[in-house]
Formats: structure tokens, sequence, C-alpha cells
């Protein structure tokens, strides 16, 4: 059931990178950097970055490796038994539950982007208008999503690979230079004073654990993309170099986005807020205050960098989901299908934003601290105990042992 292969090493570490860069770098990361000490919660973030994601990308990569297909069938090929390809439903159902809060979230940033090409910053209170159910705006949700649907419809290579070595160089250079105008606001000076700071007295259990869980969700672990994009990898492939890069790629990106929200917030004396709120009520504000053609340009700048994110993490998304209907359908099928269910998915999670119902919300929750935990802790074990392939003693006592310990501490906690 092999796939095929990435056409070169750059091209496969790109669509990683921009698989793992999501939504979550640009409104999660610089909130919680805000509230947790700015750069005591980076020099934490950093300390677990490496012991803490290396074995579990490594297992992820190299389960998709092995297997060669979609994620229930590489379990079921390490486990050499088809029971094994149940666990392979956790990171699926993650993945749905994610893309489908991808969709609306998609949408609106397309919408933004669209507005700041109008010589002006959108208004500060546009998304209440925007985040209405109207033609407009499913415009927005199933246009981005049919952008996403012809990417992976073209297959990974043709598709997510070579667009992504044109999107992610972008999207750092935006990164820095974001950051570099950021820094140079005025009154900036408190945030970066912040950002640059470092207290020991506030390393406690509260922000190992938040460190550790924002370690997760940076790379986007336990939703099956690593396992999706391993299955195209060659054999005798160098995964520990590339699952290295990858994470210091994601955590660049990270602490990039925290260097222009932290600097541009306090220049503006605004909060900050992880969510939604941040992204399209606190920034668009900064960006009227900026004003003008400058403030547009600003709009414009950050809203292209975030589409670039949310589109390249949703492509793998995607992916995840519709590569179990392979089996059945031809990929344009395959996706179509795959596509559609999380149209109406994502449909209905937009109705219940503009409703402020909960199942917005209830799917991230779901998504984020209920089935993305469990299938790193199932995947940890897998590999550690079952599978037992292709590590060293040091990685497997860490996937065995470590990790799953880890995990169930962030649930608890």
């Amino acid at each position: 059931m092999k796939q095929g292969s990435w056409q070169s090493t750059g091209g496969f570490l790109l669509a990683a990178v921009g698989s793992a860069i999501g939504i979550g770098n640009l409104w999660r990361f610089p909130a919680l950097c805000a509230n947790y000490g700015g750069g005591t919660f980076i020099i934490v973030f950093l300390a677990l970055l490496i012991p803490i994601s290396l074995p579990l990308m490594l297992a992820e990569f190299s389960l998709g490796q092995k297997g060669g297909g979609d994620i229930p069938h590489c379990f079921a090929v390490c486990g050499r038994s088809k029971a094994w390809g149940l666990l392979g439903l956790l990171p699926i159902g993650a993945a749905f539950l994610v893309l489908a809060v991808y969709l609306p979230v998609g949408g609106w940033i397309s919408g933004f982007m669209l507005a700041s090409l109008r010589f002006a910053p959108p208004a500060a209170d546009y998304f209440s208008s925007l985040s209405l159910i109207s033609p407009y705006s499913m415009a927005l949700l199933w246009g981005f999503l049919l952008l996403i649907a012809l990417t992976i419809g073209r297959g990974l290579t043709e598709g997510v690979e070579k667009l992504s070595k044109l999107l992610i160089p972008i999207l750092f250079l935006l990164l820095c230079g974001l950051a570099v105008y950021a820094c140079c606001l005025p009154n900036s000076d408190s945030g970066l004073k912040m950002l640059f700071s470092f207290n020991p007295d506030l390393v406690n259990s509260e922000l190992l654990t938040v460190a550790l869980g924002q370690v997760f969700y940076s790379l986007s672990l336990g939703m099956g993309i690593n396992i999706a994009y391993g299955a195209f990898l060659p054999p005798r492939f160098k995964l520990r170099l590339c699952a290295t890069l990858i994470a210091a790629f994601a955590a660049c990106s990270a602490i990039l986005s925290s260097f222009i929200i932290i600097p541009a917030a306090t220049a503006f004396n605004l909060p900050l807020q992880a969510g939604t709120s941040l992204l399209f009520v606190s920034l668009p504000h900064i960006f009227c205050q900026i004003g003008g053609l400058t403030g547009a340009v600003f709009s414009a700048l950050f809203f292209f960098l975030a589409f670039i994110a949310a589109y390249t993490s949703a492509c793998a998304l995607l992916e995840v989901c519709a590569a179990p209907l392979l089996r059945v359908f031809k990929r344009p099928y395959a996706v179509a299908i795959a596509a559609l269910t999380v149209g109406a998915a994502g449909t209905l999670q937009a109705a219940s934003f503009a409703a402020q119902g909960q199942i917005f919300s209830a799917f991230d929750n779901w998504a984020a601290h209920i089935l993305m935990p469990a299938a790193a802790w199932t995947l940890c074990l897998f590999a550690g105990l079952v599978w037992r392939e292709g590590f060293g003693k040091i990685t497997r006592f860490m996937l065995a042992f470590i990790l799953p310990v880890l995990i169930l501490i962030c649930l608890m906690l």
C-alpha cells in the first residue's frame, strides 16, 4: 500500500514545517507567553521541546514510513494485527474535529485579509459582522475548503510539497519582517523587556504543565499528520535530523509570533487572551490604531501570514481524514467525500459560534484535551512496548514510560 515518496528532502521538510505551524502558534503561544512570564515561559518551553517532542515525532514518522498507508493501516502493519488498526481512529477523530474548527477560522482570516486590501485596516468591530452566518461568510468558509481540497486532490507531492516550497519561506519572511516592525513601534519597550526577562521564581508546576502542553500543541502532535506524511518517506531517511529541524522551525515561528503580538499589544495597552478574540478583535484594534495605509499593510501582511499557517495545516488535516477512503475510492473522490463531510461540520461550527453556542468550543476542547492527548498516549505505548522497532534504548524508554506519564500529568492538571 506504499503511496509513493516525496520529491525531495527539502520539500518534505517544508511541508512538515507547514503542517506543524498552525493557528495555535499565532493565537495561543503569545498569550501564554505574556501570561507566564515572557522569556521565562520561552526558556522553559525550549528546554522541554526537543527531549519531549523528538521521540514522539520519530515514532509518528517511523510508523508512517513502515506502514506506507493510512493511519489504521500503519498501526495494523506495525502491530502485525488488524486489531491494532483501531488505534488509528483516535488521531483521525482529532484531525476531523480540529479541521472543522479551522474551516470557519480560515474563512474569517480570508475575510480580514481581503478587507485589508481596501487601503485601510478593517474596523475594530468587523469581526462581529463577519462571524455571523451570511452568504459572504459561507462563501469564505467553503472557498477556503475548496482551495484545500483542490490542493490535496493533486496528492501531497504534487500539491502540498510544491506549494510549501513557495509559501513556507514567505511565511518566515513575513514573521521576521512583522516582528521587526512591531518591535520598533513606540511604547513597545515593556513588551520587549517581558520577552527578554527570566525570573526563576516563576517556574512552578503550573508553568511546566502549560509549557509541556504547548509543546504538543505547537508541533501538532497526536493528530496523525506526521504518520500521514511519513507514509510518503523512502526507506533509510534521516528522520532524527528532520524531526529536530521541524521542531526548531515550529518553535521559531511561535517565538517570532510573540515578538509580533506582545510588543504591538503593549504599545497600545491591549490585553492578550488566547483564541479568536486575540486574532480577530485585539489585533484588528491595533491595526486601526496604527491607521492609514501603514495599518492596512500591516493588517494585510499579518492576515496573509495567518492564512498561510491555516492553509498548510488544514491541508495536512484533510489528508489525514481522506487517506482511509483511498482504500475504496480514487483520490479525487476520496478527498471530495472527506471535504464535504468536514465542510458540513465546519458550517455547524460557524453557526454555533454565530449563535454563541457551545459546539465551537466543545469541538476544540474535545480535540485538544481528549483526542489529541489520548492519541499521543496510545502511540507512545504502542511504539515503546508493542512495535519497538527502529528506536534506540533511550527513545524506547522515553516512549514507553516517560512520555505517557507526562501526558497523563497534562490531562490531570
